[in-house]
């Protein structure tokens, strides 16, 4: 039969756990603030293919260099009269250093009521695959102005 003891120090645990927890959250902060990036782009019209919207510019931030940002609408082609787009596409970022550089594949939505994009996925290829990416951004002027958030949860960093 086991006998369960107490340990002559209850609050040691607690203590400690809570030292723990406290380290743990502020690693999460740190590691929250670097996982922003803010861009700006600027809309460039319909791909070739005459479906993609597509959008380039600048990011900067735990993601650096050149965006390109191309969506879809998802649905019926009569759906593209209500002020809300299922969308889905796909962002890129190229720099200097090609180690760097990812693609990831989102979907989400544009309100052109709001004028707000809201984006949501997971890097697939190149620097930090695994990683999850929220994209928000205002449409101003059909250009797209916001960030893009990596969850630190999940960053997987290729090397």
């Amino acid at each position: 039969m086991f006998r369960i003891t107490r340990s002559s120090h209850p609050r040691r645990m607690f203590v400690v756990t809570g030292l723990v927890l406290i380290g743990l959250s502020a690693s999460a902060a740190t590691t929250r603030k670097q996982c922003v990036s803010s861009y700006f782009a600027e809309f460039t019209g319909v791909g070739a293919d005459g479906r993609d919207m597509v959008w380039r510019g600048a990011a900067a931030g735990a993601a650096v260099g050149e965006m390109t940002v191309r969506l879809a609408h998802e649905g019926r082609d009569i759906d593209t009269a209500k002020p809300t787009w299922p969308v889905e596409g796909i962002i890129i970022v190229s720099g200097e250093d090609p180690r760097r550089a990812f693609a990831a594949e989102v979907h989400g939505t544009i309100d052109w009521r709001t004028k707000r994009v809201k984006l949501a996925g997971d890097v697939s290829v190149g620097y930090m695959r695994g990683a999850h990416v929220e994209q928000t951004a205002d449409l101003i002027d059909h250009d797209l102005s916001g960030e893009l958030r990596f969850a630190p949860t999940t960053l997987a960093f290729a090397r």
